[in-house]
């Protein structure tokens, strides 16, 4: 069985950088959610790290998908009654799922001050980086402007409560 790498210095400094909002986990996790697909598929919010996000509101949907080969977006819509009339709250999450690949990896790497070895290289390759995006102009939506995967998702899920 292969050791786990690590990159502590790289891992601070994403978390550094990008604010608390960099979520580190292990590849073989993502692949369990089997976002595979350009389509939009709901996933179980209690298999993700932002599990605890989703088990604040009364009503959620999660759903993610493929954006390219090396990267995915997951959106998080959660009912908040305080927000009426747009009492939808919209989270998005853009997953990075082959760091080696990413165009300023180099860039990256130098400015974390550590080095780009072997050890790096599966760090990189052993995990997906979950990094919140800023809140965008669908952060609060109405109950009818949601995405139809999420519509029927909470409809469904409501309807049975």
């Amino acid at each position: 069985m292969q050791d786990k790498a690590r990159a502590p210095k790289l891992q601070a400094f994403l978390e550094r950088g990008y604010g608390p909002t960099v979520i580190v986990t292990p590849l073989a996790d993502w692949q369990t959610l089997r976002v595979g697909s350009t389509n939009l598929v709901e996933i179980d919010a209690a298999r993700t790290p932002i599990a605890r996000v989703a088990h604040d509101a009364a009503r959620v949907a999660v759903v993610a998908s493929q954006t390219g080969p090396a990267n995915a977006r997951v959106s998080v819509y959660r009912h908040d009654p305080a927000d009426a009339p747009k009492d939808w709250n919209t989270d998005h999450y853009s997953v990075l799922l082959n760091l080696e690949q990413h165009p300023n990896i180099h860039e990256l790497v130098t400015s974390a001050s550590t080095s780009y070895n072997t050890n790096l290289v599966e760090y990189l390759r052993q995990n997906v980086f979950w990094v919140k995006e800023d809140p965008g102009p669908d952060h609060w939506l109405a109950y009818n402007e949601l995405p139809s995967i999420v519509q029927a998702v909470v409809g469904v899920r409501s309807a049975s409560t």
